[in-house]
């Protein structure tokens, strides 16, 4: 069997490999907040918030009600995984959760990470993720030696490099080891916000090669709610409508700081105010929270004691 049929071989397979390996795989991060109730922050500043199904291909915010849009009624949010570029931040508010939801979160967040079937799959994980690069150097190599030789691969390089960088992407995530390291502890993470750097704390829970996951952080959650005629509610906060005016009422159990006055106002739980008609309702909140970050959205600067 000469060079070229091993070569033809390997790509073949690779591809089955590969298409499968895709229609399978989902963000470890994203699968921790899976059937939870979420918020999702885009870049945009859109905010959509549901329960969180996933797939290979994207992931699906679930609503609890339908919302009426013009003539239709829409019942989830869809957001291909082509476009997780666009996510700024997922929220999940343990205080928001029933009591099935937060033994499921404390099931996967403090349950024993120990055991040899989870310290085999992580290093074989691991490993995969760490000689990806070497992988990726060797089927260049490999087309750098045949395509003298052959038409057939003669100008494909891109092609067959591409085949063998989505192999090992699919394979397993980029293995950072100081953040392997500081899984499970507390850490300080900095986000770049209002043209400065802000630091916030919250323990490393996990980090793929597009995401890191923090849990028990105390970072304040930016929320617009628009004004609709009549009474509405979303996240604990009632927005109601009389006349001219808009009364707020905050049926969370912890305050919550109204943005839309000319002032910032703090609501205490169970408190209101009526402020003159606006388009949109901005509120702050500021309370535990576990939250996923792109990694290019925020960065572990310190260890914590």
């Amino acid at each position: 069997m000469n060079s070229l049929t091993i070569t033809i071989i390997v790509i073949f397979v690779t591809a089955i490999i590969v298409a499968y390996l895709k229609a399978t795989w989902r963000d470890r991060c994203l699968k921790d907040m899976e059937k939870f109730p979420v918020i999702l922050i885009l870049k945009d500043g859109k905010a959509v918030w549901g329960t969180l199904e996933l797939e290979s291909s994207g992931l699906l915010l679930r609503y609890s009600k339908p919302h009426k849009s013009g003539s239709h009624f829409e019942t989830g949010f869809i957001l291909y995984r082509t476009e997780y570029a666009s996510i700024k931040t997922i929220y999940r508010i343990p205080a928001d959760l029933d009591e099935a939801q937060r033994r499921r979160r404390e099931l996967r967040t403090f349950s024993s990470k120990s055991g040899l079937l989870v310290t085999v799959r992580k290093t074989v994980r691991n490993f995969f993720a760490a000689v990806r690069d070497a992988i990726v150097e060797s089927m260049k190599l490999l087309i750098g030696q045949v395509t003298p030789k052959s038409s057939v691969l003669s100008g494909k390089e891109k092609y067959v490099n591409k085949m063998g960088e989505s192999f090992v992407d699919y394979i397993g995530n980029s293995y950072d080891p100081l953040l392997e390291k500081l899984i499970g502890k507390r850490v300080v993470y900095e986000r770049f916000e209002n043209d400065a750097w802000q630091e916030y704390t919250g323990i490393l829970k996990n980090y793929t090669k597009d995401f890191i996951e923090i849990i028990n952080a105390i970072t304040p959650i930016m929320l617009t709610f628009p004004v609709k005629p009549g009474k509405s509610t979303a996240m604990g906060i009632a927005i109601e409508t009389k006349d001219n005016h808009v009364i707020i009422t905050n049926n969370r159990q912890t305050p919550v700081k109204l943005l839309t006055s000319e002032k910032p106002l703090i609501l205490q739980p169970g408190e209101n105010t009526e402020i003159t008609h606006v388009e949109n309702v901005s509120v702050e909140l500021s309370e535990e929270v576990d939250v996923i970050f792109p990694r290019s959205e925020a960065i572990v600067r310190h260890t914590v004691d």
